[in-house]
């Protein structure tokens, strides 16, 4: 199956779940203050991370940085907000994927320098966002309502590098490295609304703080031992999250809208250990330990929703 039919059967199947629980709604005489949407959008991210490595004696022995960037996906998600008496539960759970794009490795060691150039393959990304507050009108505004609120996330990266080249030579032997970030923890933050019917308007913040966990992973027939890979992780991660998100009710509770989100991420202090027994005296004999000094990420969501108020 192509990578590009599994969006859209995914997204077939979410608008024919909506539809049949719409038709359900609107026949019912009851109200009760939940409004879904089905987006698909375009999605740009990039990556970066800083590592030191320190050799027996605890001097700097190499330093590597390691970017990803131009990271391009479709998107598609569920978001699901619930008023009931002023009260505001939310959820947005997102799934995407790419095959797009470019991997930097500059990684310095001694007197030696290698800098490995990559494209991006096999990318995809999952997240998960739950919320609740409590909405405070102002009396001073009308239609303008504001809540405090608060929640848990949760968010995955996962790709694999391809075309690999090392000071400019084809390196096959790094293809097929694959990558994985996560970022989670609880959040808190400040969500307006603004109804002037038929339209309406959300938007919010998030600060986020929580923990990083990464891990990469080597495999291939001409690896020796088998596989090597490392992991990475801080307990330092911080996030900051803005959105805004417009709505129009164009029929009988249908509402098509439009939105953008940015997140940036940042982790600090964290530690990296080989998994594989072999690996740290394969391939760094005088090394005694690595240090993860900086992790960011940063993403760019623009989205096309429909969405029913049931």
């Amino acid at each position: 199956m192509k990578l590009i039919s599994i969006p859209i059967l995914v997204t077939t199947a979410l608008c024919s779940i909506f539809a049949f629980t719409s038709i359900q709604a609107y026949n019912s005489p009851v109200e009760l203050g939940l409004e879904l949407d089905i987006s698909n959008s375009y999605r740009r991210d990039c990556q970066s991370s800083s590592i030191t490595c320190r050799g027996i004696f605890g001097d700097t022995i190499g330093k590597e940085t390691i970017k990803t960037e131009n990271l391009t996906y479709y998107q598609v998600g569920v978001i699901g907000r619930w008023d009931i008496r002023q009260w505001l539960f939310r959820f947005d759970a997102d799934y995407a994927w790419s095959t797009d794009g470019d991997y930097h490795d500059h990684n310095k060691l001694d007197y030696f320098t290698y800098k490995t150039r990559a494209k991006v393959n096999k990318g995809t990304a999952q997240d998960l966002t739950l919320g609740a507050g409590y909405f405070f009108c102002l009396p001073q505004l009308i239609g303008l309502d504001i809540a405090p609120v608060g929640g848990w996330s949760y968010h995955q990266q996962e790709y694999r590098i391809h075309h690999a080249s090392t000071n400019g030579i084809s390196n096959p032997y790094f293809d097929g490295i694959d990558h994985t970030n996560r970022w989670e923890g609880p959040w808190v933050g400040l969500d307006t609304q603004f109804c002037f019917e038929p339209f309406s308007v959300y938007a919010g913040y998030e600060y986020h703080w929580g923990t990083w966990h990464a891990k990469w992973k080597l495999s291939g027939p001409d690896v020796q031992p088998p596989h090597l890979s490392d992991e990475r992780k801080s307990k330092h991660a911080i996030g900051q999250v803005i959105y805004l998100d417009g709505r129009w009710e164009f029929w009988c509770n249908y509402m098509l809208g439009l939105g953008v989100k940015y997140q940036h991420w940042h982790a600090s202090h964290g530690s990296e250990k080989p998994l594989a027994k072999l690996f740290q005296p394969l391939i760094y004999p005088n090394l005694r330990k690595k240090k993860v000094k900086e992790v960011t990420w940063s993403s760019l969501v623009v989205s096309i929703d429909i969405g029913y108020s049931f």
